[in-house]
């Protein structure tokens, strides 16, 4: 039972859009949502809620509370920089839930902006991390390397597919 506890809290990252497409198929089976467009911004909602909300806000806490583990396994030493990252993060937890409840393309475009910018940001620093100090932690150059790229990805293509039902609102 430990390791599901784990596993839904230390992989929100792997779990969550996995999560967010099967809402997606299963709103578009459904036809009171109105087609792909529709199926597009469930999927884009609950993926702010949970790709940028839940996300953000778990890695909040972790470097705000837990900053010595967190670095740990990434690779890095305990910096104070790490509180600075945490509050990064509660803003686009803030910003992820706020959106979720938020139908205002606008809006939810300039939140995934931002979180495509910081996430590739992100991916690029573990790479450089991989291929100069050769950091092989966890948290730098496994799962988290991966959603790094594939979540703001994600983020656009479910942006750009729900932009058309927006339009028709």
């Amino acid at each position: 039972m430990q390791w599901i506890s784990q596993f839904v809290i230390g992989n929100v990252n792997i779990w969550s859009p996995i999560l967010v497409i099967l809402m997606g198929i299963l709103s578009k089976q459904t036809k009171r949502y109105g087609g792909r467009a529709a199926a597009c911004e469930k999927m884009l909602s609950w993926f702010l809620f949970f790709s940028i909300g839940l996300l953000s806000l778990l890695g909040a806490v972790m470097y705000i509370f837990f900053g010595n583990f967190t670095a740990k396994t990434i690779g890095w030493l305990p910096s104070p920089f790490q509180y600075e990252v945490g509050i990064a993060n509660l803003v686009f937890a803030v910003l992820g839930f706020w959106a979720f409840g938020n139908k205002n393309y606008q809006f939810r475009k300039a939140v995934v902006i931002g979180f495509f910018i910081w996430f590739l940001g992100d991916a690029a620093g573990h790479i450089y991390q991989y291929l100069i100090y050769h950091n092989t932690a966890a948290y730098n150059a496994g799962s988290t390397l991966y959603s790094d790229i594939y979540l703001p990805i994600m983020a656009v293509i479910l942006l750009r597919c729900s932009k058309r039902r927006s339009l028709m609102h």
